[in-house]
């Protein structure tokens, strides 16, 4: 946006907010930015009461084709204008649309409900949204919820081993059957995170970790249980649980056994990350969000 415009937008009193410019004038709230697709052309948006006819404001818009307006949108009650980057008539333009506003008793509403009542800009880090004073109050218990929910690290911890642990039998059935059973990493990381989940454990970057760890003891777990099958299978006989550590720690001294583990293991983890990739990426990125979101109003 070019500094001409810029002033210009100041002039008419509005304010900047990351890449949008707001401002209210007669109780229109106009919410200005250049489009992504052409930094000559700017985008004006306004969020209309669907109600009320617009029949003489789209003839106001359709008048101004050519002159100002390139195109212009009405879609699920957001109008959506984009005009020419002009700084000599842009002024007018907007004034032009409030006089119209005012002509035709139209009026703005809340982005987020029909309630045309107590509308403000508010600004949520990201971008400004117009809300009403309902819209408001409820997006601030929600934060409060997420931010207090009564989940808790330990139990959404046993909850998520337990689920992967549960996807690791499937680890433990295909390697008993002669397949590679690290194939089935995908389903414990599901368990993890769906365990993790129904324990309603606290969605954090620290709970994601603890979600990680848990696919991680799941894997050793199943590895450990493959390898007692293995050693029925070629003694023939039962082994106790005792006898079979024992083995262990003689088997591990066994260089190629510890390299076909890591593979095993190795392998696992790609699948499992393939599996939870996207999952673990929106788990951090909601606890992010959630962590660093406020909503503060602008005073216009």
């Amino acid at each position: 946006m070019n500094e001409e415009t810029v002033l210009t937008l100041k002039r008419l009193n509005f304010k900047q907010v990351g890449n949008f410019f707001i401002g209210k004038i007669e109780n229109v709230y106009f919410k200005v930015c250049e489009t992504d697709d052409n930094k000559n052309l700017l985008l004006i948006s306004l969020s209309l009461d669907e109600s009320i006819n617009k029949s003489q404001l789209f003839m106001y818009l359709d008048n101004q084709k050519n002159i100002n307006v390139e195109t212009y949108t009405f879609d699920n009650s957001l109008l959506s204008i984009k005009v020419k980057n002009d700084e000599t008539s842009l002024s007018s333009f907007i004034n032009g649309i409030a006089d119209c506003f005012v002509q035709n008793t139209l009026k703005c509403k809340c982005e987020h409900c029909e309630s045309s009542d107590g509308l403000a800009f508010y600004n949520t880090g990201v971008a400004p949204f117009l809300l009403c004073f309902n819209c408001y109050n409820n997006f601030i218990n929600y934060l409060e919820e997420e931010r207090n929910q009564a989940g808790h690290y330990m139990v959404g911890f046993l909850c998520s081993l337990a689920g992967a642990i549960i996807g690791s039998f499937l680890w433990i059935l295909i390697g008993a059957i002669g397949f590679v059973a690290s194939i089935a990493g995908t389903f414990i990381a599901y368990g993890a995170f769906r365990g993790y989940e129904l324990a309603k454990g606290k969605k954090t970057v620290f709970g994601t970790i603890i979600i990680i760890i848990s696919i991680l003891i799941a894997f050793m777990i199943a590895e450990t249980v493959g390898l007692y099958i293995d050693c029925l299978k070629k003694f023939e006989t039962f082994i106790s649980i005792r006898y079979f550590f024992y083995l262990l720690s003689i088997l591990f001294e066994d260089s190629d056994l510890i390299i076909v583990m890591i593979k095993d293991l190795g392998i696992g983890l790609i699948f499992a990350t393939l599996g939870s990739f996207s999952t673990i990426k929106e788990s951090i990125n909601h606890a992010r969000f959630n962590k660093n979101l406020s909503l503060q109003k602008i005073d216009l």
